[in-house]
């Protein structure tokens, strides 16, 4: 029986997966509260483009260029839903986690699931809403843009081989976590893992030094290569991450800063300009000091990213590569 899967929040990550999976046959729904970009899909479709680069509005030297029919719905028209999902693939916002995840919860099959395909570390968030038992984690290794309502692009990224690890949060190998791997293989390269938590914390220990500066200070990340600033910072940024991961029990290992292609615009500029609210101070750097102060590590670079980006996102300051110094100095 084919499986029926829920994509709840679909930003560049969910398209791409979405995407992938429904132009291989899957029977996919898209759920999302961004009215414009559910319209533009039920209207047009989802077109998938990959590798190249983005140039003056134009893409170039594109891999593969698709466009696929969507089910696409609003929240609002959750109600409408007549189907048990089998998976629930919650691919939100980070600070969105626990109201997607109880939109989604009563349309869960009995034996359905949550995958967290997100950014930084949701997995205790979801158990929270739909219990241990029925979460997955995933940690991505991609990178996705959503140029347009119905337009996701995906570059190639030669340092992570792999799209997706995924793992269940007991480390157990599971018979659906096998199934889960080879479905999510039509949407790109995909590995489980016995210690998915150690995996996610490994991908945040990039994470939480790259988009973040890359908002600070206004400049793509291609700019910023070869600046001390940038890479004193960076590397003050996932050292304090990896000692918090250690202090927890966690093995991160080295994960290399994903070079994006050209023209790609990391999540935090894109949300700044569109003056949204960032997953810095929830989901990335202030996840990592909210959980240091617990544990224990001191993290006074990460303390710091969050204070100065709360003051972008309210418009006291701008973003400036002078803005390195100040997190220099914490």
């Amino acid at each position: 029986m084919p499986k029926k899967i829920a994509i709840v929040g679909p930003g560049a990550v969910g398209c791409a997966l979405g995407g992938f999976l429904s132009k291989a046959g899957h029977r996919v729904w898209l759920l999302d509260p961004w009215a414009e970009h559910i319209d533009a899909l039920k209207t047009r479709g989802l077109r998938i483009t990959i590798g190249g680069r983005f140039e003056h509005g134009e893409f170039v030297d594109l891999d593969a260029d698709h466009r696929v029919p969507m089910r696409a719905y609003h929240v609002f028209q959750a109600c409408m839903l007549r189907q048990e999902f089998d998976i629930a693939f919650i691919t939100s916002k980070s600070y969105e986690t626990a109201w997607m995840a109880r939109l989604i919860a009563p349309y869960l099959a009995p034996d359905g699931f949550v995958v967290a395909a997100q950014g930084g570390v949701t997995e205790d968030t979801l158990a929270e809403v739909v219990g241990e038992g029925r979460v997955v984690g995933c940690a991505l290794h991609t990178t996705s843009w959503l140029v347009e309502p119905d337009i996701v692009w995906q570059s190639k990224s030669h340092s992570a081989p792999e799209a997706y690890t995924v793992g269940e949060l007991d480390g157990s190998q599971s018979s659906r976590l096998a199934e889960l791997v080879e479905l999510m293989s039509d949407a790109g390269a995909t590995s489980s893992t016995t210690d998915i938590r150690s995996a996610k914390w490994s991908v945040l220990a990039a994470e939480v030094a790259r988009d973040p500066l890359v908002g600070l200070t206004g400049l793509e990340l291609a700019a910023l290569a070869g600046n001390s600033q940038f890479e004193s910072v960076a590397a003050c940024l996932s050292e304090e991450t990896v000692a918090v991961a250690a202090a927890l029990g966690f093995a991160v290992e080295p994960h290399a800063t994903r070079m994006p292609a050209e023209g790609h615009r990391d999540t935090v500029s894109q949300d700044l300009a569109r003056g949204r609210k960032t997953e810095v101070a929830d989901g990335l750097n202030g996840y990592v000091a909210r959980t240091g102060r617990e544990a224990g590590v001191a993290t006074p670079v990460n303390e710091a990213l969050v204070e100065l980006i709360g003051r972008v996102e309210s418009g006291e300051v701008g973003p400036d590569i002078a803005n390195l110094e100040v997190l220099q100095a914490a």
